[in-house]
């Protein structure tokens, strides 16, 4: 018949905690995770150029038309690099 066993009790294995040594030198091994920067560590400039990238292309084009570029002119810079750029340029006269 399926499901029937003899099963010996003596065999089974009995879990025991680890020792409070083994789990000691293991926190002591683990690699340290490297520290992530703060704003307070960047400088003024790169955190004003970060806020730059992180508008969109539309905002990015209407704060360059709000300092007097033409269209023209604006259509030339096709990258968003070249915008942040151009934008950090004019906002640092």
């Amino acid at each position: 018949m399926l499901g029937t066993r003899n099963i010996n009790h003596r065999n089974f294995y009995v879990h025991e905690e680890p020792k409070e040594e083994v789990v000691e030198e293991k926190k002591i091994n683990k690699p340290v995770e490297e520290e992530v920067l703060v704003e307070e560590d960047i400088n003024e400039a790169e955190l004003m150029y970060q806020e730059l990238i992180d508008l969109t292309k539309k905002e990015q084009i209407e704060k360059l038309e709000s300092f007097g570029m033409d269209k023209k002119d604006i259509r030339k810079l096709r990258y968003e690099e070249d915008r942040v750029n151009k934008l950090f340029e004019l906002m640092n006269r």
